[in-house]
């Protein structure tokens, strides 16, 4: 009985700690970027969350500011993709919301449906970098 007090109790804190939500945010990909037009530094991963999937930049993320920067899921291969064709088929998930740092954005039900990441300036056509989704 007292092993069970003890177990409930630990379950109780844990809770209370906030770690169960670490376990919820595991990280499921994670990667560098390739350098389309433009040099991108940083990191960046998917995690899961309670509420659904989520693209996180890390801290060190950094890139050229420019007019209507977007983050758009493709399924073009790295090497294929460019500022023509950058939208073909893709799904833009979001404004990029600043050309440096941490940020976190909520990716669609269907993510897992594309293979790459592209960075693009869709006012200019230029394709600033892609990171391949390991698929």
């Amino acid at each position: 009985m007292k092993s069970l007090v003890k177990f409930i109790s630990i379950a109780a804190l844990v809770s209370t700690l906030g770690i169960t939500a670490l376990a919820e945010a595991q990280e499921n990909l994670s990667g560098e970027w390739v350098r389309k037009e433009q040099r991108v530094r940083g990191s960046w991963s998917i995690v899961e969350r309670t509420d659904g999937h989520y693209l996180l930049l890390d801290d060190k993320f950094r890139t050229r500011k420019a007019p209507d920067l977007k983050l758009v899921l493709s399924n073009l291969s790295i090497e294929a993709a460019n500022g023509s064709n950058a939208l073909e088929g893709g799904l833009v998930v979001a404004d990029l919301q600043s050309p440096r740092g941490e940020q976190s954005y909520k990716l669609p039900e269907n993510f897992a449906d594309y293979s790459t990441l592209l960075l693009h300036c869709v006012e200019f056509s230029k394709l600033w970098g892609a990171a391949s989704l390991g698929r």
